[in-house]
């Protein structure tokens, strides 16, 4: 993102301000947060812990992606959380792609809700990711509606949805 124009990453219309830039890090380094999204302090002890160990952890997933934080570009933003989308981003019956924005320049999914899969879960549904288990449970989802269904309500905003975007319950 170093570099880019604000507006080409956020989605946003150029501000009146100008177009912004984004540089390296995207936040103040006052909150001590690093590009792998852990607080600084955190990660340099996990990276030491692991130099520091001469035999092999049994947890081999965990050994590695503190091998890959370690070695990042530090133009890239990353997280270790293991999320999956709760939409499946098409409709299961047709396959037409979900929408969660609708206006004259795009219609998109834009917004989401995330949650831990567990690792042997089964989906029906095209696009789902099969990831590893944690706190978060998906207990249901409802469907998001299509581009056309949104053209039938003039699109978004509307007399009856004050935003371009789909309010997510």
């Amino acid at each position: 993102y170093d570099g880019l124009a604000m507006g080409k990453v956020s989605g946003q219309e150029q501000s009146p301000r100008g177009n912004r830039i984004l540089k390296i890090p995207i936040w103040p380094q006052s909150l001590g947060i690093s590009q792998d999204c852990m607080y600084e302090e955190h990660q340099k002890r996990l990276v030491k812990e692991q130099e520091s160990k001469e035999t092999k952890d049994a947890n081999v997933e965990q050994s590695e992606e503190i091998l890959i934080i370690a070695k990042r570009l530090p133009t890239d933003l990353h997280h270790s959380f293991q999320l999956s989308s709760v939409y499946s981003h098409y409709l299961p019956d047709s396959g037409v792609p979900e929408v969660t924005t609708c206006h004259s320049r795009s219609a998109v999914t834009v917004d989401y809700i995330f949650y831990s899969a567990a690792r042997d879960d089964v989906t029906q549904e095209s696009g789902a990711e099969l990831l590893f288990s944690g706190e978060l449970s998906l207990l249901g989802r409802l469907s998001l509606v299509t581009e056309q269904d949104l053209w039938g309500v003039n699109g978004l905003p509307n007399e009856s949805n004050s935003s371009d975007h789909l309010p997510l319950l």
